[in-house]
């Protein structure tokens, strides 16, 4: 059954609003990457992969590659033994989702997702056995707009589609992407017309139900930073309007609001601090208290990177205006090495591990020591027109636009896979 949420009880009638009684999940047992940037503070981290390491990365082999005829990987994930792709769709405008076999790569199936609207929502996630996506619709004068749609993962059927329209200029449309966090969906919305306001979002993730709504102000009130969540702080965080703002997820209270002086480019959170990356403002990335917002420290030139900084227990890995990635150390923000010449894609880490995407003039994708930065394991260069996070699980490396193909995998030799 596909849901639609009608206007005034989707986003008007619980503005302000939460209410969501979270509770903090029990450790479980997959090492999965279910959405972009790995979880909901977007840290960048699989910290349960034990099999790929500093010691064996080296021996790194290619395993299978996916061509997808030729479209752009836009975003992918890996869950449940499944790569889902977001890709543009080779005839036009929209955009498709695949689910490829991770052990092979076969196409399990594809479904389309409608046409892109006027955002940069390259990001998918996972959970509760569906697929988030930003998805296109049309008003009822032909105008296009966005909307969020969750996706059967097990055969790609549309089981919920939240959409927003107010069939005027502008038209309503999604302004963040997507993040997915114990069994709820944060996204930014923009309900549309001239005097139409942007909101962040709480959904349920099964139903698509609107559980909350936070109204940040006019259009040009809520950021294109990905909202990011945190179970520890049982807070959002996101960017409204040149300021990263801190609403409870319990309760929707606003617990802090800091200027920024800059638009945010990204943000992560390991539950103890946030980082933000700003554009073209004091620095290159600011590390601001969770609890408070007071700022921390500060680190780099000025720049517009919107790959978040990826984050362990002790480092910060961002890449700098230089494009190199800067290891920092996260309670000071001192440097400690930068490595990574080229560096293009947001860091991803696991167990010991730094992996990046590349530039067109350097390696496509690179491995390097987390603790020292030194070179592990690199490919060819290629260029590309979208530069992903690598995705790193069970002892495999997944890449996509690459020379190998839309997506592909590496592999550790067979005597060494254990």
């Amino acid at each position: 059954m596909v849901m639609q949420a009608k206007r005034a009880s989707a986003i008007g009638a619980l503005a302000g609003i939460i209410s969501l009684g979270l509770t903090t999940l029990a450790g479980a047992g997959t090492v999965d990457w279910v959405q972009t940037y790995s979880d909901a503070g977007h840290t960048g981290l699989n910290s349960r992969e034990t099999k790929l390491s500093p010691s064996n990365v080296p021996a790194l082999i290619p395993g299978w590659s996916a061509s997808l005829k030729g479209v752009s990987v836009r975003a992918f994930v890996l869950n449940d033994l499944r790569v889902i792709v977001r890709t543009t769709h080779p005839y036009g405008q929209s955009f498709d989702l695949y689910s490829l076999d991770a052990a092979t790569g076969a196409q399990r199936w594809k479904t389309n997702t409608g046409r892109e609207f006027g955002a940069t929502n390259n990001t998918i996630a996972t959970g509760d056995n569906l697929i988030f996506s930003e998805c296109g619709q049309v008003d009822a004068y032909g105008y296009d707009y966005s909307g969020v749609c969750a996706y059967k993962k097990s055969n790609g059927k549309r089981i919920w589609v939240f959409k927003n329209p107010c069939d005027c200029s502008p038209e309503a449309r999604l302004v963040t992407p997507l993040t997915y966090d114990n069994h709820l969906v944060f996204f930014g919305y923009f309900n549309g017309g001239a005097l139409g306001k942007a909101y962040v979002l709480v959904a349920d993730a099964v139903t698509g139900h609107i559980l909350g709504a936070y109204q940040t102000g006019d259009m040009n009130s809520l950021g294109s930073a990905p909202v990011i969540h945190s179970l520890q702080t049982q807070h959002m965080y996101f960017d409204c309007g040149g300021s990263v703002c801190a609403v409870s997820t319990p309760d929707g209270a606003l617990s802090w609001k800091t200027p920024m002086g800059a638009p945010v480019g990204a943000l992560s959170t390991d539950g103890t601090r946030v980082y933000a990356n700003l554009c073209n403002g004091s620095a290159g990335l600011v590390a601001l208290d969770a609890a408070t917002g007071a700022s921390l420290w500060s680190y780099g030139a000025p720049e517009c990177n919107k790959a978040p900084a990826a984050l362990n227990a002790t480092n910060v890995y961002f890449n700098g205006a230089d494009q190199k990635v800067h290891a920092l150390n996260a309670q000071t923000g001192s440097e400690l090495w930068s490595s990574a010449a080229g560096a293009a894609s947001s860091p991803s880490l696991a167990n010991g591990v730094m992996y990046v995407g590349g530039a067109p003039e350097a390696p496509a994708m690179s491995a390097y020591d987390w603790s020292t930065g030194t070179l592990l394991w690199s490919n060819l260069p290629y260029g590309s027109s979208a530069y992903l996070p690598p995705v790193i699980v069970d002892g495999s490396l997944y890449v996509a636009n690459e020379s190998c193909g839309a997506v592909c995998s590496y592999v550790l030799p067979a005597g060494m896979r254990k």
